[in-house]
């Protein structure tokens, strides 16, 4: 049904062929939706969530309901014509006419955060992730006393305000385009190498740093995609072969993309990225890259990942620190097998270079 159960509770999670679960609690604005075209059988739906992170906490927005329970959300067709619509007193449920590869603009209102009470009266920006199909509705930002902070391509991609003294700011509106999926493609979405146009779950690029051994995060992303490509079978469930590359022409490309922010990517492993995009090359550094099946008529929004090594050729592999130590007894030189090599010793009170690490042969 589309009934998203009758019920006081708010809503953090949108099912419109279903129940709808809730949570209590709630900076960046993440809404993930996904919308499914119609089959034969099936009608079409919308799933998905609103999360939003504020000091180090991630939780689900409240989504409240519209009118009678139903979920409150409007779905209209590149025509103006109306797909679903929760917010009127009688619900419009024409989800059996959503068509797969088609674009709909998807409306989530009255929407609430609530990031607790010992975050009352703070000031937040609400920032919509970059390249995300939604943003804010400026006419209920200032309904709710809040600013518009950011735009993009005219619309409002970040949004200033106070919270109230409960810690919440509500009836926020986000809306923004999607693509329905294409529910009868189960084929998922397959990395290749091209150099040998075999599959791969894993990747290794080389690189090359600038006279002053850097590298720009600009560059990363162009080297990954000369060396491997994502793509999909598009037969459908009966010819599900998960992408395989072979002469086939039933088959879909997809841009491979940075699974998360690259500079966030190389600060997690210790380099540092300036305002410009550059940083100081390693001889070794990996990148998570992704591929998602979307915005074409066949994609069945199905993703997959992997984990590119880059190797930088013209900068040195990092050698291990070492350390001074003083010895005090008598020591000698044994191979990584334990067996003694030599007849020398270093005697007690004398200095030696040693690495920081403790290795340990036979226990």
């Amino acid at each position: 049904t589309v009934n998203a159960t009758n019920s006081n509770q708010d809503y953090s999670h949108i099912n419109l062929n279903g129940n709808v679960t809730s949570t209590n609690n709630v900076t960046n604005v993440n809404p993930s939706f996904s919308l499914t075209g119609a089959t034969k059988t099936t009608p079409g739906n919308l799933t998905g969530s609103i999360s939003a992170t504020f000091n180090g906490t991630t939780a689900s927005a409240n989504l409240f309901d519209g009118q009678n329970g139903h979920a409150n959300v409007k779905i209209t067709a590149s025509d103006n014509s109306v797909i679903y619509d929760g917010t009127a007193s009688t619900v419009v449920n024409n989800l059996n006419k959503l068509v797969a590869g088609q674009s709909y603009n998807v409306v989530v209102n009255n929407i609430g955060f609530n990031f607790g009470a010992n975050n009352a009266g703070k000031e937040v920006t609400l920032a919509m992730p970059k390249n995300s199909p939604f943003s804010f509705d400026e006419a209920s930002v200032r309904a709710a006393g809040w600013t518009v902070a950011t735009t993009t391509n005219g619309k409002a991609t970040a949004i200033k305000g106070k919270l109230d003294n409960n810690g919440t700011v509500n009836k926020l509106v986000v809306n923004g385009t999607l693509t329905a999926l294409d529910a009868t493609n189960t084929n998922n979405v397959v990395f290749y190498n091209v150099a040998n146009g075999q599959p791969v779950t894993a990747g290794n690029v080389d690189v090359v740093a600038n006279a002053n051994g850097q590298l720009n995060v600009s560059a990363l992303l162009p080297a990954v995609q000369s060396s491997f490509v994502a793509v999909q079978k598009v037969l459908g469930a009966n010819n599900n072969t998960n992408g395989g590359r072979d002469d086939n022409p039933a088959v879909e490309t997809y841009p491979i993309v940075a699974s998360s922010d690259i500079a966030d990517q190389l600060k997690a492993e210790g380099i540092t990225v300036d305002a410009n995009g550059n940083f100081n090359a390693k001889h070794s550094f990996t990148l998570k890259v992704k591929s998602t099946s979307e915005g074409k008529a066949t994609s069945n929004g199905k993703s997959a990942e992997m984990t590119v090594t880059f190797t930088t050729a013209n900068v040195a592999e990092e050698v291990a620190p070492s350390v001074s130590k003083t010895i005090m007894h008598n020591a000698y030189y044994y191979d990584k097998d334990a067996k003694r090599v030599g007849t020398d010793k270093l005697t007690r009170y004398n200095s030696v270079t040693v690495s920081p690490k403790t290795t340990t042969i036979n226990g």
